[in-house]
């Protein structure tokens, strides 16, 4: 019960002198340190440490800190580190400190992507999958094919709009979670007017199909991670065009009255008028004689 009782002793006159020593020795103490994973709530480990009171002993708990450090953790906030222990004189209750521990994370930038084989700076950990570039940057492509332009080859270009984000790794789990899409944009394309060409403007689909035809112009439109690569074709089209033969009468500077047509496409020829010899076969039996063809359009309405 922790008392120690001297008995009573009978002494007379030709008794000796009694010395009795009473020597104080520390009894035994325990203590342990439990690490806790803060996220989880779970128990890492515990550390059983022996002793004695009023003992002094090094823990080497900043060592046990460091070696899960390794694993991907960092001390919590406010978290305190025993480095060393002195033994109370409780007996009864055997001392218990806890260490908490939580989960350290890295950022993962889209400029700078990791593979599953590099490490984690200042941890044994090695990076996930799914910080790869391509996990992290995404081309969206707008490709735009010109054709049947009679002032140029026929003609592809690509614009291309770069999205990114960034990724958080959970260092201890490996946990990856995403930031969000930036965003982009394509600009408006106007094509040029060309005389006498129509062009005709459609969008396919990622299967080949038309989706829209006849627009206008390629339009602008804002890019998110969400659009599909696209792709326009624009061809341009000979318009229809007329050509008239008229007869004339050099001397009276008057049109005769017989008069020839044609129909056909710009650029397209030679221009062939069906009743031109006939006419002139007529004309020349009233006694006209043929001088020359002229190109006299600026006349034509």
């Amino acid at each position: 019960d922790g008392h120690y009782e001297i008995k009573p002793m009978k002494v007379n006159h030709g008794s000796d002198d009694i010395n009795i020593d009473v020597v104080y020795s520390p009894n035994p103490q325990k203590a342990s340190i439990s690490y806790i994973d803060d996220v989880t709530g779970e128990t890492l480990t515990t550390v059983q440490y022996t002793g004695v009171t009023d003992q002094v002993i090094d823990t080497k708990a900043n060592d046990k800190v460091s070696e899960y450090e390794k694993d991907g953790y960092k001390l919590a906030d406010h978290a305190v580190v025993p480095a060393q222990i002195t033994f109370d004189n409780d007996d009864q209750n055997d001392q218990a400190y806890v260490v908490h521990l939580t989960h350290n994370h890295t950022t993962v930038q889209p400029t700078d992507p990791k593979t599953p084989d590099a490490t984690i700076p200042g941890t044994d950990q090695k990076y996930p999958h799914g910080v790869s570039h391509d996990d992290l940057n995404k081309e969206i492509t707008r490709t735009i094919n010109i054709s049947g332009d009679p002032r140029n080859k026929d003609k592809s270009t690509k614009t291309t709009v770069t999205l990114t984000r960034t990724a958080d790794v959970d260092e201890v789990t490996g946990k990856v979670t995403y930031g969000d899409w930036s965003k982009g944009h394509f600009n408006q394309t106007s094509m040029d007017l060309v005389p006498g060409y129509t062009y005709h403007i459609k969008q396919l689909s990622n299967d080949g199909i038309d989706a829209q035809a006849d627009l206008a112009d390629i339009p602008a439109e804002d890019v998110t991670e969400e659009t599909p690569n696209e792709v326009f074709d624009v061809h341009y089209t000979p318009d229809d065009q007329s050509a008239y033969l008229n007869f004339v009468d050099d001397d009276s500077k008057t049109d005769l009255a017989n008069w020839d047509q044609a129909q056909g496409k710009s650029d397209r020829g030679p221009i062939s008028f069906a009743h031109a010899t006939q006419i002139m076969d007529a004309y020349a039996k009233q006694g006209y004689q043929f001088v020359d063809v002229t190109n006299d359009s600026t006349k034509v309405t």
